[in-house]
């Protein structure tokens, strides 16, 4: 009977933290109640961690989401994927691009599935700390692994291709989004035009501001320095 009233609790308080990891910017009300549960006596599982690890991810909390899945590991609690992508995320936050890296490669080791979610994580992050060469690295290895790409994968890798000039491998992956129907954003096709004009390649510029305009997809200032630097460096 009091194994059965801790197993509701747990419920109760997991449902509670996992609002405000879906309600944004509460991150404060989840500390609380898993520090309640604490205070209760009421053990903490795996979906309680996860829930409190993404609050923190959504309020930008790396530290603290750092801190939990320390916690986590010390009580021994088992991580699922979702532990290991909300971390993965929140090191976005705080430019950990190595940590990162290091909480995927515990994933592998601990044999934990990685998803695309998984490797769009730790991609945005170490785009975002500019580090091209690895993130066309992780697409490797998502592609050794059988793991399918989505629209947020090729975003990643597009941008990283025209930081290192690589614009060959961006075209390769612009094809493989077109083949797979994904929906292709204003920031992906920046990231082709961006490349184009680095390569001095303006037809290639000019197809791609075409082509955005064939799908209604919307224009910035980005897009259009992109093509008048194509068009310059192309003569």
């Amino acid at each position: 009977m009091v194994k059965g009233k801790v197993e509701l609790d747990t419920i109760a308080f997991s449902a509670a933290i996992s609002a405000c990891a879906s309600g944004g910017g509460v991150w404060e009300h989840a500390l609380q109640l898993h520090n309640h549960m604490a205070q209760s006596e009421v053990e903490p599982n795996t979906i309680t961690f996860n829930a409190t690890i993404s609050a923190c991810a959504n309020g930008g909390q790396w530290e603290q989401a750092l801190h939990f899945f320390s916690a986590m590991t010390m009580g021994k609690v088992e991580s699922s994927t979702i532990t290991y992508n909300a971390v993965i995320s929140v090191c976005e936050s705080g430019a950990l691009w190595r940590q990162s890296l290091q909480f995927f490669s515990m994933m592998v080791q601990q044999k934990v599935e990685c998803n695309s979610a998984s490797f769009n994580a730790v991609m945005s992050c170490c785009k975002k700390s500019c580090k091209w060469t690895v993130v066309l690295w992780l697409l490797s290895l998502m592609e050794q692994s059988e793991v399918k790409s989505d629209a947020m994968t090729c975003s990643a890798v597009i941008s990283a291709c025209e930081k290192a000039s690589a614009w060959e491998r961006a075209f390769a992956v612009f094809g493989a989004m077109l083949q797979s129907e994904a929906e292709i954003s204003t920031v992906v096709f920046n990231s082709m035009v961006c490349a184009c004009g680095k390569a001095g390649k303006w037809g290639h510029g000019l197809f791609f501001l075409s082509d955005m305009a064939q799908r209604n997809v919307e224009m910035d200032a980005i897009t259009l320095c992109g093509v008048i630097s194509a068009c310059e460096l192309g003569g």
